[in-house]
């Protein structure tokens, strides 16, 4: 090998049953232009995970769930955790390179999210990261609101009002705005090919302005302030109650980047 490795990490090379398995991967990597330093850390890792991941010295064949698995054990310090998962996504790509990464069945969602992608690239014109993020939300409401076995001609206003409460605990007031200008947009596409019964796009938007709340929205703050008040170790920027302006005021905004007025 034409790479500077650290004794100890040569030594660790040797000593494992996965010796052959580390030698290939180094090279790959090489081949890659990674540096000498940045290949000594990922066979330090490999190596440390490979007798869970595959105990054999043959060339291992596995599936990402596998990998995530396995190498997701390893996850405090947050560093560490980081710098494991840099690991199993550059093994990933190595066992995918030699055709021994076993491919993952196709949930029945993701015809759904090709097919919406689709249409936002042919009807709407939207940008490839316009897609990207539209993609990201639809998948996240079609695990959270579709149980195994569930159609989306069962989605409910309530499945949504759950995903939106949920989603409004984990990010920003701004980013949950564009979610929500997600999920509108889906469900008004649902609607119209026949994927829902009823039209659910009269959905509300958060408010960017801390101090404006609508009447319309005190149901929804109540529900989300006792979601969090039993939370005393979150931040207070996620334990903050989300307003939600109006159905006649976002409708009076231009559909794109449109500021509500007061």
């Amino acid at each position: 090998m034409n790479v500077d490795l650290r004794p100890s990490t040569s030594r660790m090379i040797e000593e494992s049953p996965a010796a052959n398995e580390a030698c290939a991967f180094v090279e790959w990597l090489r081949t890659e232009r990674y540096t000498d330093y940045t290949i000594d850390c990922h066979i330090r890792r490999l190596l440390f995970v490979m007798p869970r991941l595959s105990p054999g010295s043959s060339p291992p064949v596995l599936r990402e769930a596998d990998l995530v698995t396995v190498f997701g054990r390893e996850r405090h310090p947050r560093s560490r955790f980081l710098t494991f998962a840099g690991t199993r996504r550059v093994y990933t790509r190595y066992l995918r390179a030699q055709g021994r990464l076993v491919p993952e069945p196709r949930p029945p969602s993701e015809d759904l999210v090709r097919r919406y992608d689709q249409y936002l690239t042919e009807v709407r014109g939207l940008s490839v990261s316009a897609r990207t993020h539209h993609n990201i939300t639809l998948r996240k409401l079609l695990a959270h609101a579709l149980s195994p076995g569930r159609s989306l001609q069962k989605l409910s206003r309530d499945d949504l009002e759950r995903f939106i409460l949920e989603r409004s605990r984990e990010i920003s007031r701004h980013s949950l705005q564009h979610e929500v200008a997600h999920l509108r947009a889906f469900v008004r596409y649902a609607h119209d090919a026949g994927l829902v019964r009823e039209r659910l796009d009269g959905l509300d938007t958060p408010r960017t302005y801390r101090d404006r709340a609508t009447a319309e929205s005190a149901a929804l703050d109540d529900r989300v302030a006792a979601a969090t008040i039993d939370r005393p170790h979150q931040s207070r920027r996620l334990a903050r109650p989300v307003h939600f302006a109006s159905d006649r005021l976002l409708r009076a905004a231009p559909e794109r980047g449109g500021r509500a007025t007061p």
